[in-house]
């Protein structure tokens, strides 16, 4: 049930195609990967933007009042970019639920599509939970880019779950989108490079350390901050002096030559995105512009 694709964003546009007719809803908590506006409504759709929790968990009950007899599916991204965020077994579970519930009630059953490009991408003993174990309409779509480091080559893939009740016709619509979205397969080169590389064991303690020394140059700047568990962002609240105005505050830190990504992007007015995928040089750099960046504040 896996058809080859041309990235994980080749992917969930093929998926989007395949799945969506116009004037269907697709939900998404909010922060997101800000592209995915785009993807929906290339193909008719309209995204549902559901806020996450206080700390970045699935708010289940706010999804459930979300869904209509036009959602198409519910799309995650865990780790979360831009929070870094994994959501749990127990949430994936109780998100399976409701959208069982859904079905039962209105006669269509949503898509659980799981975007997972940094599933292997995790620290402090974390680890990604299974869609397939509890939903049996799941889509996982990921790529190889991040997790062996080939971005760029875009290869990855969509993986219909095998209890999916309608999965042949889901993988043939895929194969079919993939072609009539102009792709027509992901490059051969790379699909038979990552036939031989897409297992090998991979050394993520390296974004692991860049992720603690971003962290501490941010505690002692004084900027707050979610601790992800995941990928390679940080998500940082923005001073109270901007009053949440994000878009404001990254242009204040140009400023000090640090480049950082306005939530309202993702969904998440009020914070900004940092990457921490540069080398360990840029970090340890950054610390003297982060602490003069808060104290212009004052």
């Amino acid at each position: 049930c896996v058809v080859m694709s041309v990235g994980a964003a080749g992917a969930l546009n093929c998926v989007f195609k395949a799945l969506l007719q116009e004037g269907d809803t697709v939900i998404v908590p909010a922060p997101f990967f800000a592209e995915y506006r785009h993807y929906v409504h290339n193909f008719g759709g309209t995204l549902i933007e559901v806020p996450c929790t206080e700390d970045f968990s699935l708010d289940i009950d706010a999804i459930e009042k979300a869904l209509s007899p036009k959602t198409a599916a519910v799309l995650i991204n865990s780790p979360n970019n831009p929070t870094g965020r994994i959501y749990t077994q127990n949430e994936i579970d109780r998100l399976a639920q409701v959208l069982d519930k859904h079905a039962k009630k209105c006669g269509r059953k949503p898509y659980l599509i799981c975007d997972e490009p940094y599933r292997a991408i995790t620290y402090d003993g974390a680890s990604v939970a299974s869609a397939f174990k509890a939903y049996d309409s799941s889509i996982v779509v990921t790529s190889f880019a991040k997790n062996l480091s080939l971005p760029g080559e875009r290869v990855g893939y969509i993986c219909v779950n095998p209890a999916c009740p309608d999965k042949a016709d889901v993988v043939a619509a895929c194969i079919f989108t993939t072609r009539i979205l102009g792709f027509v397969n992901a490059p051969a080169l790379f699909q038979k490079v990552v036939a031989h590389s897409w297992n090998a064991k991979v050394d993520y303690s390296l974004y692991e350390k860049r992720r603690n020394m971003l962290m501490q140059n941010l505690d002692q700047a004084g900027i707050h901050y979610v601790r992800p568990q995941g990928a390679f962002y940080l998500w940082c609240k923005v001073p109270d002096a901007y009053k949440g105005d994000d878009m404001a505050f990254c242009e204040h830190l140009k400023k000090h030559l640090i480049l950082a990504a306005p939530g309202s992007g993702f969904g998440g007015k009020g914070y900004f995105r940092l990457a921490y995928c540069v080398s360990e040089k840029s970090i340890a750099g950054s610390k003297a512009a982060f602490i003069a960046a808060v104290k212009d504040l004052h």
